[in-house]
């Protein structure tokens, strides 16, 4: 028997302003190689490499994902496809919180960051570890769906 998740959540790279960008980038590079000819001195067949670095990250961006899914003892997040699995275990949390944050400010952005895993937006769960004496005392995980987890996650510690 499989075990119930009471809250499940998968997030993108979706920003209109990151693939504008990315798009824009693509764009000049291949502006600079093929129509004004700035291969440099190297050859044509080197001028390719910065379009299949930037065709990487444009898929890069296009499958990265943070799964999150709470479970009634655990928080799984998953950060593909950098083989980040995560368990947190409600027995090694102090206090969990849905807040909002700046996520420049706070943690230098969006990604894969010291203290948060998050894809978009400003609001998240922040989770307050029991053990003090560990590198970071709490972690945050981004969320798009923050009153439903905020819901969840009420319930579980009313529980």
């Amino acid at each position: 028997m499989e075990e119930k998740i009471l809250f499940e959540e998968k997030q993108q790279f979706r920003q209109w302003w990151l693939w504008l960008l990315i798009l824009g980038l693509n764009a000049f590079i291949f502006y600079k190689i093929f129509i004004e000819k700035n291969y440099g001195n190297g050859s044509k067949s080197l001028a390719i490499i910065p379009i299949v670095i930037m065709l990487l990250v444009f898929i890069l961006f296009y499958i990265m994902s943070l799964k999150t899914k709470v479970y009634k003892d655990r928080i799984e997040i998953k950060f593909f496809p950098f083989g980040i699995h995560k368990i947190y275990k409600f027995q090694n949390i102090e206090k969990m919180e849905v807040l909002k944050y700046n996520p420049i400010m706070d943690y230098g952005g969006w990604g894969i960051r010291l203290g948060a895993y998050n894809i978009s937006g400003n609001k998240g769960l922040k989770i307050h570890y029991t053990n003090k004496n560990s590198f970071k005392d709490s972690i945050l995980i981004g969320t798009q769906k923050p009153e439903e987890l905020s819901k969840i996650i009420k319930s579980i510690q009313n529980d």
